[in-house]
Protein backbone atom coordinates (compact mmCIF):
# COMPACT_ATOMS: atom_id res chain seq x y z
CA UNK A 1 0.00 0.00 0.00
CA UNK A 2 2.36 2.69 0.88
CA UNK A 3 4.75 1.82 -2.27
CA UNK A 4 1.67 2.60 -4.76
CA UNK A 5 1.47 6.00 -2.58
CA UNK A 6 5.30 6.76 -3.53
CA UNK A 7 4.96 5.66 -6.86
CA UNK A 8 1.66 8.04 -7.35
CA UNK A 9 2.94 10.95 -5.64
CA UNK A 10 6.31 10.58 -7.21
CA UNK A 11 5.03 10.53 -10.92
CA UNK A 12 4.95 12.91 -13.53
CA UNK A 13 1.18 13.34 -13.31
CA UNK A 14 -0.09 12.53 -9.66
CA UNK A 15 -3.92 11.64 -9.29
CA UNK A 16 -4.73 15.11 -7.22
CA UNK A 17 -8.61 15.39 -7.86
CA UNK A 18 -8.78 11.84 -6.85
CA UNK A 19 -10.16 10.84 -3.40
CA UNK A 20 -8.03 7.85 -3.02
CA UNK A 21 -4.94 9.41 -3.48
CA UNK A 22 -5.86 11.77 -0.25
CA UNK A 23 -7.19 9.09 1.43
CA UNK A 24 -4.32 7.16 1.18
CA UNK A 25 -1.97 9.68 1.88
CA UNK A 26 -4.55 10.34 5.49
CA UNK A 27 -3.94 6.72 5.77
CA UNK A 28 -0.43 6.76 5.52
CA UNK A 29 0.15 9.50 8.01
CA UNK A 30 -1.78 9.01 10.52
CA UNK A 31 -0.65 5.34 10.41
CA UNK A 32 3.35 6.78 10.64
CA UNK A 33 2.63 8.98 13.48
CA UNK A 34 1.19 6.33 15.29
CA UNK A 35 3.98 4.34 14.73
CA UNK A 36 6.61 7.08 15.52
CA UNK A 37 4.95 7.54 18.70
CA UNK A 38 4.48 3.92 19.61
CA UNK A 39 8.57 3.82 19.09
CA UNK A 40 9.55 6.72 20.90
CA UNK A 41 7.52 5.36 24.18
CA UNK A 42 9.42 2.38 23.74
CA UNK A 43 12.25 3.61 23.68
CA UNK A 44 11.27 5.80 26.66
CA UNK A 45 9.91 2.57 28.25
CA UNK A 46 13.48 0.94 27.88
CA UNK A 47 16.03 3.69 29.05
CA UNK A 48 13.40 5.41 31.85
CA UNK A 49 11.51 3.04 32.79
CA UNK A 50 7.99 4.42 31.79
CA UNK A 51 6.55 5.35 28.67
CA UNK A 52 6.49 8.90 28.35
CA UNK A 53 3.28 11.64 29.24
CA UNK A 54 -0.05 12.07 27.50
CA UNK A 55 0.80 15.74 26.55
CA UNK A 56 4.22 14.72 24.87
CA UNK A 57 2.36 12.33 22.92
CA UNK A 58 -0.36 14.18 22.14
CA UNK A 59 2.34 17.18 20.62
CA UNK A 60 4.49 14.77 18.88
CA UNK A 61 1.34 13.14 17.07
CA UNK A 62 0.51 16.73 15.70
CA UNK A 63 3.88 17.99 14.92
CA UNK A 64 4.16 14.38 12.89
CA UNK A 65 0.55 15.06 11.08
CA UNK A 66 1.37 18.29 10.37
CA UNK A 67 4.78 17.71 9.08
CA UNK A 68 4.43 14.88 7.18
CA UNK A 69 1.25 16.39 5.86
CA UNK A 70 3.47 19.11 4.14
CA UNK A 71 6.30 17.02 3.36
CA UNK A 72 3.88 14.90 1.02
CA UNK A 73 3.10 18.35 -0.52
CA UNK A 74 6.67 19.66 -0.63
CA UNK A 75 7.60 15.95 -2.17
CA UNK A 76 5.21 16.55 -5.17
CA UNK A 77 6.22 19.93 -5.54
CA UNK A 78 9.97 18.24 -6.12
CA UNK A 79 9.40 15.71 -8.25
CA UNK A 80 7.36 18.58 -10.60
CA UNK A 81 10.58 20.36 -10.87
CA UNK A 82 12.99 17.58 -11.18
CA UNK A 83 10.69 16.66 -14.23
CA UNK A 84 10.64 19.38 -15.46
CA UNK A 85 14.77 19.95 -14.97
CA UNK A 86 15.07 16.80 -16.62
CA UNK A 87 13.42 16.41 -19.64
CA UNK A 88 14.49 12.06 -19.98
CA UNK A 89 11.42 10.46 -18.40
CA UNK A 90 13.65 7.39 -17.22
CA UNK A 91 16.54 9.83 -16.26
CA UNK A 92 14.34 11.91 -14.02
CA UNK A 93 12.65 8.60 -12.87
CA UNK A 94 16.17 6.99 -12.00
CA UNK A 95 17.20 10.14 -9.96
CA UNK A 96 13.58 10.26 -7.93
CA UNK A 97 14.23 6.92 -6.88
CA UNK A 98 17.95 6.94 -5.87
CA UNK A 99 17.56 10.21 -4.44
CA UNK A 100 14.59 9.68 -2.25
CA UNK A 101 15.54 5.99 -1.14
CA UNK A 102 19.14 7.29 -0.08
CA UNK A 103 18.11 11.01 1.78
CA UNK A 104 14.56 11.72 2.16
CA UNK A 105 12.97 8.37 2.97
CA UNK A 106 16.19 7.57 5.66
CA UNK A 107 15.01 11.17 6.84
Amino acid sequence: MFTDIYLQTTSRHPPLASGRFWGSIVVSIVFHAIAYTAFANMVAFIFMGRALGYAINRRMIVCLLVFMFFGYIARMLHVHEVYRTIPSADRARAFIDAHYNSWIFIG
